[in-house]
């Protein structure tokens, strides 16, 4: 018996009126404001500063799960600000940050991570977007020193990655087999959909994974000068959530971050692309041998809120 190939629709439809806001009921949760131009309000039980550097942080109290915290160091740059030489270097760095910073030499991070319980992948991970790169890590709180140890890790993740040659010729072995991996059957998708999900703008051309012939050119040079133009203080957000004392993280997070260098005069600004409308409905039929079954997408585009 022959199969044949399944048929993907995908209709991307003009931009629609913004989405509702919210605002805060008397039982603290978010209920849909009836006003279509307010937005959602800030949530008080997060404690929320911004350096003299410029780096904007958060940390919120939540006491379950008991004795763990969540920490995010976000840096609102992916592979949207790459040049065309630079294609694939935003998720490339981000592989090399765990490849030996200033703190933590060689693999040390993830062998002291293992050492207090944590796993990688599980409790420390991060990944790369088109328009922000975000590193996670989860530690317990029972000890304090784990807590400052763990922002020692997002300090060294903002401006302490080591670029030795040996482990950026690895680390591009590394990403060119997951370049590999992901050339299945979702990823011929996207390349047919992503051209009409992101119409008329720079978007499909920046995928975070960049492609072969762009991973193989990449090297510590490449990342060096992207990491230098783009992570910056006033680019980047730190984020605590868990079973922390708000004053003592606030005064750990101020210490072992509070002298990153602050962006020079001479730094570019942080270029933000949009995604244009358009009058017409756009249509795509897609078809693989190893779709399964028949599916009809519908989008509407909605400007931010």
């Amino acid at each position: 018996m022959r199969f044949l190939p399944a048929l993907l629709v995908l209709a991307a439809c003009a931009r629609q009126a913004p989405v509702p806001g919210y605002t805060l009921g008397t039982d603290g949760l978010p209920i849909v404001d009836e006003d279509p131009d307010s937005t959602l309000p800030f949530d008080p039980r997060v404690r929320k500063g911004v350096l003299d550097n410029g780096l904007t942080w958060y940390i919120e109290p939540n006491q379950r799960p008991a004795g763990r915290a969540e920490i995010r160091l976000v840096v609102k740059v992916g592979s949207i600000v790459e040049e065309d030489d630079e294609r694939g270097v935003a998720h490339y760095l981000e592989h090399l940050a765990f490849n030996g910073t200033e703190h933590f030499p060689g693999r040390s991070l993830v062998a002291w991570l293992e050492g207090i319980g944590m796993r990688f992948g599980a409790d420390l991970n991060a990944f790369t977007s088109f328009d922000e790169t975000v590193y996670l890590l989860q530690v317990p709180t029972d000890d304090p020193a784990l807590l400052e140890r763990a922002l020692l890790v997002v300090r060294d993740w903002a401006d302490g990655i080591v670029f030795d040659d040996e482990e950026c010729a690895k680390e591009r072995g590394v990403v060119l087999e997951e370049w590999r991996q992901s050339g299945g059957f979702s990823e011929r998708l996207q390349e047919q959909t992503l051209p009409l999900t992101f119409h008329g703008s720079r978007y499909p051309d920046r995928r975070p994974i960049g492609g072969e012939s762009a991973i193989q050119a990449l090297d510590c040079d490449v990342a060096e000068r992207f990491h230098a133009r783009w992570y910056r203080p006033d680019l980047m957000g730190v984020i605590v959530v868990g079973d922390v004392d708000v004053d003592a993280t606030e005064a750990v997070l101020r210490e072992q971050l509070g002298d990153l260098p602050a962006a020079g005069k001479g730094a570019p600004a942080r270029p933000w692309y949009t995604v244009p409308d358009h009058d017409e409905i756009l249509v795509s039929q897609v078809t693989d041998p190893e779709i399964t079954n028949t599916l009809v997408t519908v989008m509407h585009k909605a400007d931010a809120v």
